[in-house]
């Protein structure tokens, strides 16, 4: 008889298979492994390869016979898994091993199965998405900004203190707390343009050319780099110089100087309504999309076991720069004291990866080869790259994989973006901007 196995269902996504190994099966991989290491077994007094069985069998038998039943229960498991054809997630759990000499091997093996649900409710969908025109403030907004852009940098004449708007030149050194001090680096600064923390800039307001300030700020909690957020920062500069930004008259031949299709700042205007316009749609469809999503979500509920959680927790720590995946085994870094916080989160994003995946595949959705091109062609706009090294990158046999299961997911949100009716409401009233009552 050989070896006996069962499975049963613990939930939707676990499952423990009970496996028995015949104790002649043990025992007969157990006496060949013993044959083998008598053939090299080295012992004072003895020849190698002359060894007594009953000495070998003494030395070597019970290390033998781990490695035969860890052997065996590996490859019974891996058995099972074919067997019944089950896409397990993460490495099977083993428990109640029982290995007596003489008796068979049984032992349970818990195994995380990666979820199959049957999705619904995905032939239509109705959504309501804010309502945003683009307003003539935005527009002018956006023609302040192209003139910043290209101004002319001139330095200042007759004052020496620093205003709002100005540009400097100074020498700037950043001490963050617990970091050895940065090199002092000359820089120039456009004050107002969010390149310094906005008490930093407060405190270059009124500032001396020739003298030096201190200045401490305490990091964002949305700083770019994670390990300095709440950290205490202190900015020491030296002030050289000071300049301002002339912006060139706005009149056609800037206009047509910026875009060279245009002939009028009318026809400027009206370009820049344009593409604030194609924004709003776009940004639109986002959050149309998130709500399909969302909406998915709610109809088809399903389990994620915990190791495909983990696996996303990890993604996650990385992604904030709180793992470094240079550094560690980033499969073997326990990630418990992160579930509490990151679960939810991770569930989400599962659970949206695997219900578009599945329409996807009901609906034979594929990233063709056009498709591909396009979007390496679009990614070259994007990045200013010349196109065929992007889509040497990105369709590379490193990227490939990765480029073909983003582009056919975006497929997919395209699929269900189209099968979506969106009416667009007011978004609604903040509270500061409502009228006050009258008493």
């Amino acid at each position: 008889m050989g070896v006996q196995s069962s499975v049963e269902d613990l939930n939707e996504v676990t499952k423990r298979a009970k496996i028995s190994i015949p104790a002649g099966e043990v025992n007969g991989e157990v006496g060949e492994e013993l044959t083998k290491v008598a053939r090299k077994a080295v012992v004072k007094g003895f020849r190698v390869g002359k060894v007594p069985r009953h000495i070998v069998e003494k030395m070597y038998g019970e290390r033998v016979r781990h490695d035969v039943v860890n052997k065996l229960v590996n490859r019974s498991v891996q058995e099972l898994i074919s067997e019944h054809k089950l896409e397990v997630v993460g490495m099977p759990k083993i428990e109640d091993l029982s290995f007596e000499p003489g008796a068979d091997v049984t032992f349970s093996a818990i195994l995380s199965i990666f979820p199959s649900p049957q999705i619904k409710g995905y032939e239509k969908f109705e959504v309501q998405v804010p309502k945003h025109e683009v307003l003539d403030a935005q527009v002018d907004e956006v023609l302040q900004e192209v003139r910043k852009s290209r101004a002319n940098v001139v330095k200042v004449e007759g004052r020496s203190q620093v205003q709002s708007g100005d540009v400097i030149d100074a020498l700037v050194q950043v001490v963050v707390e617990g970091e050895s001090p940065a090199r002092p680096e000359q820089v120039a600064i456009g004050l107002g343009e969010g390149q310094l923390p906005e008490e930093v800039e407060q405190g270059l307001l009124g500032m001396e050319v020739g003298s030096s300030r201190e200045i401490t700020v305490v990091m964002q909690g949305d700083h770019v780099s994670p390990k300095y957020r709440g950290k205490q920062a202190v900015y020491n500069v030296e002030l050289k110089g000071i300049s301002e930004k002339i912006l060139p008259e706005l009149n056609d031949e800037f206009a047509k100087d910026v875009q060279g299709e245009v002939q009028t700042v009318l026809e400027l205007k009206l370009d820049i309504r344009k593409r604030l316009e194609q924004e709003q749609e776009r940004l639109a469809n986002e959050v149309a999309r998130e709500k399909v999503l969302e909406q998915l979500l709610t109809d088809n509920p399903f389990m994620v076991p915990q190791v495909l959680l983990d696996e996303e927790i990890r993604m996650i720590l990385i992604k904030e720069g709180l793992l470094d995946p240079t550094k560690h085994d980033v499969s073997r870094v326990p990630v418990d004291v992160f579930r509490e916080k990151l679960n939810p989160v991770a569930e989400k994003r599962i659970k949206i990866s695997i219900i578009v995946d599945t329409i996807g595949s009901n609906e034979d959705l594929q990233a063709s080869e056009e498709d591909l091109n396009d979007y390496a062609s679009r990614m070259a706009g994007y990045s200013g790259l010349d196109i065929e090294s992007v889509k040497k990158y990105l369709l590379g046999k490193e990227k490939r994989s990765d480029t073909v299961l983003e582009v056919t997911r975006n497929k997919v949100l395209d699929f269900l973006l189209n099968r979506t009716t969106i009416e667009y409401v007011e978004p609604p009233v903040e509270a500061s901007d409502q009228n006050p009552s009258d008493d």
